[in-house]
């Protein structure tokens, strides 16, 4: 899962990574991670913010924009289907904070124009992001009213 954290201090930006100590190492990403057993796509998406960024999201707000099948190279042997959501910071939120050195450079806030002007740096399920919605005009302005509510039901 990848997430557009749609801050109000920052609007019209996207906060970008760059990825150390896993495979795509040295490509920015969006914040985001793996689902954790029995836990709902919002869920995933708060816990991933607040572990990387130490910012808390709206679990309410979490809106799905669009999904990635990313094929990697024979090397890496992995093959992902990518959520991407947007979601908005709390009003009450800690301020940002690089919280896992060690998996992440440093983050920054950047333009999806300026973004696109690097997509050759950004990590596989990004760049087919851009390439497929993340484009979309006002899609960081419209998301979180116009994307598809997530599920929060888990039934077995």
């Amino acid at each position: 899962m990848g997430v557009l954290v749609h801050h109000k201090e920052h609007p019209g930006l996207v906060l970008i990574g760059r990825r150390k100590g896993s495979h795509g190492s040295g490509s920015l990403a969006l914040p985001g991670g793996h689902l954790e057993v029995n836990e709902s796509v919002a869920q995933c998406a708060v816990r991933e913010v607040e572990e990387e960024c130490n910012l808390a999201l709206d679990s309410t707000s979490v809106r799905l924009v669009g999904v990635t099948q990313d094929v990697f190279s024979e090397s890496a042997g992995k093959h992902y289907v990518t959520l991407i959501v947007i979601a908005a910071v709390l009003s009450t939120s800690p301020l940002l904070k690089n919280t896992e050195p060690h998996k992440c450079e440093a983050w920054e806030w950047i333009t999806l124009e300026a973004l696109v002007q690097r997509r050759a740096e950004c990590f596989l399920p990004l760049q087919h992001a851009l390439d497929t919605f993340l484009m979309k005009p006002d899609i960081l302005t419209q998301g979180l009213s116009g994307g598809l509510k997530m599920n929060e039901n888990l039934r077995q």
